[in-house]
């Protein structure tokens, strides 16, 4: 137990490495109009955090569990979601649904498979436990970037919906201060 804290508490010193190399990045980033990056900038203004499709997050329930508490901390960090648009060069939330061709890596990563043969088994373990190590490190990759996606767009249509339900709100209270009057 003491040592998946440990590994937990490396996972997270790495990622505020990473966000310290980022921020060149994010800060060029900033100057260039992005409407994901706007998005993400008014929900950490409002929340101070991304909030997590829990219910519907298919990729979030693929992050092993532990590493979850972790992940999920990452996934709900206005920086790292900043950092994940910024690296992937993604600029509207067209190109955020584009995202797919993700899936088809993650995909095609599990999809490979070739029958051994018996007098070659032990190479073959071999060799593919190292791709098994390979694919599986992709898989996590592909999986959380996959769930950043997901949050991101969560995000935004939580977001568009609650400005949605404050408009309305307003408006219902200018009605009834005008039928005071």
């Amino acid at each position: 137990m003491m040592l998946e804290q440990a590994k937990a508490t490396l996972e997270l010193a790495k990622q505020e490495v990473q966000s310290i190399r980022y921020a060149k990045i994010k800060n060029a980033a900033v100057s260039v109009k992005n409407e994901v990056m706007e998005m993400i900038a008014k929900v950490r203004e409002r929340k101070g955090r991304l909030d997590l499709p829990i219910v519907s997050g298919k990729h979030l329930r693929k992050i092993s569990d532990r590493t979850a508490k972790p992940m999920l901390l990452a996934l709900q960090s206005a920086d790292n979601a900043e950092k994940f648009i910024t690296t992937r060069k993604i600029d509207s939330f067209e190109s955020l649904a584009k995202y797919p061709e993700m899936r088809e890596r993650l995909q095609n990563l599990l999809e490979q498979g070739e029958k051994i043969a018996l007098y070659q088994w032990k190479a073959e373990i071999q060799s593919l436990q190292s791709e098994y190590d390979h694919i599986s490190i992709e898989k996590s990759k592909t999986a959380t970037e996959l769930a950043y996606a997901e949050v991101i767009s969560y995000n935004r249509n939580n977001l568009e919906r609650e400005l949605q339900n404050e408009n309305q709100q307003q408006g219902k209270t200018k009605r009834r201060e005008e039928e005071l009057m």
